[in-house]
């Protein structure tokens, strides 16, 4: 080519260009570079005409070089503008530098850069720059999350500790993300106190079952009762929950609020008729002598209207079903349905303690002793194998006016392991009575 001249390469350029023959202007300005690469003009001029003619790859080369070299926000502003196109990070990451000192806490920025360290595998240097420059919650936040994709949770853990306590910042969405984190680091109570301080902020319906969920769960496995029985009581109040779902309220309420688990079981069995919900409705409310509730659960049975025929056939093969329905319908005094529920139970299940247990009854109750006297010559040997069934025997034997043997056979035998039992021991005493 022909030797670098000022002179004659600006004229023959300045022609090509008013000639509109921008890809001979292009190869002059590509000459003067190679011949003469630390000229800066000629190096804009080369980036000004490849961008005219999409050689848009050399337009980035150079305008990087004046942007370096020189700092002009114009050169900058090329690289922003055309890294991205040409998937140069390196270029682009450069450029965004150079943005971020000027405006260090700018979020658009700030996230590009990230992303763009991402892209190349390098969050590092990232990480290095938000730990100097997050300030604000939005960037403190990404540094979280970007630390937790480093695999550095110390760091992601800092970093939610320094935002979440700040007024109004512990939203449902950033403690749920803490809380999980923390909770694979070992820190379960950390990550259930940011859960409880977000619940100042109603969540939103997109996150609200999650938020609850967690939230209950792990409450729950931190002994946190009353927490746990709030959560799980809202969760239950959203959109997408499950029979999971359902089931940790009913754990939490069993022992303080037996009643309510009762009512929460019965939803369980409406809405997804799986049978252990009606088993523990029917057992809670048999328990506590609430028979009309009782009755009411029962009563859509008899028209399988919320149950398949297939759910009304298990059921009714079920002796703890048998056995509750058999309870509620002594205690209405419907004497001979019960025998024939219990005797269906005994039938089904042979080796079911409580099925024994409320046949027995059923007869000292009912004040049978002819059905009592058949029932404990048939099957006392067997059942008194079992020492939960020894205080049925025992009574048994009371009501058929022979406490002797109850007490030779099912309760002096137990005296000692029974000695700080206070009902035991006033029944022990009325049969000692009796035996006077």
């Amino acid at each position: 080519g022909l030797p670098f001249d000022e002179k004659i390469y600006a004229l023959g350029f300045q022609v090509f260009l008013e000639n509109r023959k921008l890809d001979d202007a292009w190869a002059v300005a590509q000459a003067a570079v190679q011949q003469n690469p630390g000229n800066l003009v000629w190096r804009e001029r080369l980036a000004q005409v490849s961008e005219w003619t999409l050689r848009l790859d050399v337009a980035l080369e150079n305008w990087l070089v004046i942007a370096r070299q020189t700092q002009k926000e114009e050169a900058w502003q090329a690289v922003l503008r055309l890294a991205p196109g040409q998937f140069d990070d390196a270029a682009l990451v450069q450029a965004l530098h150079h943005q971020l000192r000027r405006k260090p806490d700018d979020l658009p920025l700030i996230q590009a850069l990230v992303q763009t360290y991402e892209r190349l595998g390098e969050p590092q240097p990232a990480l290095d720059y938000l730990q100097q420059h997050a300030r604000t919650p939005a960037t403190l936040e990404i540094l979280a999350h970007l630390a937790e994709r480093a695999g550095q949770p110390d760091i992601a853990l800092q970093s939610w500790r320094r935002l979440l306590p700040q007024p109004g910042q512990a939203t449902p969405e950033r403690a749920m993300r803490a809380a999980v984190l923390a909770l694979t680091q070992g820190r379960p109570d950390e990550g259930l106190a940011w859960l409880e301080a977000a619940q100042k902020q109603t969540p939103s319906p997109e996150v609200a079952t999650d938020f609850w969920r967690l939230t209950g769960q792990l409450s729950e496995s931190r002994l946190r009762s009353p927490l746990a029985i709030e959560a799980y009581r809202k969760l239950l109040e959203t959109q997408d929950i499950d029979v999971g779902d359902y089931d940790g309220l009913i754990r939490m309420l069993l022992l303080d609020f037996p009643l309510e688990a009762a009512k929460v079981s019965a939803h369980a069995w409406e809405r997804y008729h799986q049978p252990r919900h009606l088993l523990q409705a029917l057992t809670l409310y048999s328990g506590r002598g609430h028979w009309d509730s009782f009755a009411r659960l029962l009563k859509p049975l008899e028209y399988g209207a919320l149950a398949s025929r297939d759910t009304l056939a298990v059921l009714w093969k079920s002796p703890e079903f048998l056995r509750l329905v058999g309870s509620w319908h002594q205690n209405q005094g419907r004497m001979a349905e019960a025998r024939r529920l219990y005797e269906a139970g005994l039938r089904a299940s042979p080796q079911s303690t409580d099925m024994q247990q409320a046949l027995l009854w059923l007869f000292i109750d009912g004040n049978d002793t002819v059905s009592l006297r058949t029932l404990l010559a048939t099957h006392e040997q067997q059942w008194s194998r079992s020492e939960d069934v020894h205080d049925a025997l025992a009574s048994s034997y009371q009501a058929l006016s022979l406490p002797q043997t109850a007490l030779d056979r099912y309760l002096t035998p137990r005296f000692k392991a029974h000695q700080n039992d206070f009902l035991w021991l006033m029944n022990y005493a009325d049969a000692l009575d009796q035996n006077q």
